[in-house]
């Protein structure tokens, strides 16, 4: 098989919906259910104020979890389930690299844009952390309710990069390694799109910031095949910048 940046040499783990075939129709119903119902998410999850902790991590979290990995497994075929395979023990160690890179190139793209006197917003979960009369408190909501948010981040940048490359391969004649690299491309940016709500809008970030820091977080799932270790380094990642915005 013709290999991709990050993957190994030597690599027997498949991809799923690229390395076995799933039709058309649900390929192209994959990128729009879960983008689609990546934008009912977040814009549920700003207008609905639940009157207790559970209630607000069951209603703008976990339930709206459960509906895009439901979905996403009914028209995958099951494929879905392959995602959640546990990773290698020697991947680890790639994965700690990437996320330091991914810290680096965050503090070098802001240094970046403030030199070119482009404006940045503040992450809207980072602002609500720093207003708040019980940072702590609110610190915790946030790192419960994003073992959820962030796991359906990670649903829809591996669901929507590994549709397009299925896309490309199987139905417009695409080789493997050309399909993977445009899908690679293509999903980091509908990944910085689709955070239209968190940054108001503002391009630098949806077109610069959030794809840059995104191509090493999909790099981490190339490598290993599983969506644990991209998982656990966005919430490593997301955790630190909350974790300091708290502490300010």
């Amino acid at each position: 098989m013709q290999k991709i940046l990050f993957e190994r040499k030597n690599e027997q783990r498949e991809f799923p919906l690229l390395d076995q075939k799933i039709s058309q129709w649900q390929l192209w119903a994959i990128i729009i259910f879960v983008a689609f119902g990546f934008i009912g998410w977040i814009t549920f999850a700003a207008n609905v104020q639940p009157k207790t902790v559970w209630g607000l991590i069951l209603a703008t979290s976990l339930l709206p979890f459960a509906i895009i990995l439901g979905g996403f497994y009914f028209l995958s075929n099951g494929a879905a389930s392959t995602l959640f395979k546990l990773p290698k023990l020697r991947d680890w160690g790639f994965d700690l690299v990437m996320v330091v890179l991914e810290t680096i190139y965050s503090i070098v793209i802001g240094m970046v844009l403030n030199h070119l006197h482009i404006a940045t917003n503040v992450n809207a979960v980072a602002s609500n952390i720093s207003n708040s009369g019980d940072k702590i408190k609110t610190l915790q909501i946030v790192l419960g309710t994003d073992l959820f948010n962030l796991m359906g981040e990670e649903i829809l940048s591996i669901s929507v990069f590994l549709a397009i490359a299925g896309l490309l391969f199987h139905y417009f004649g695409r080789n493997r390694k050309v399909a993977l690299g445009i899908a690679y491309f293509l999903s980091l940016f509908i990944f910085g799109l689709l955070h239209y709500h968190t940054y108001n809008w503002n391009l630098a970030q949806l077109l610069l910031v959030l794809p840059g820091e995104r191509f090493f977080l999909t790099g981490i799932y190339i490598r290993t095949k599983s969506i644990w270790p991209s998982f656990a380094m966005h919430y490593l990642f997301d955790g630190g910048i909350f974790l300091i915005t708290a502490l300010a």
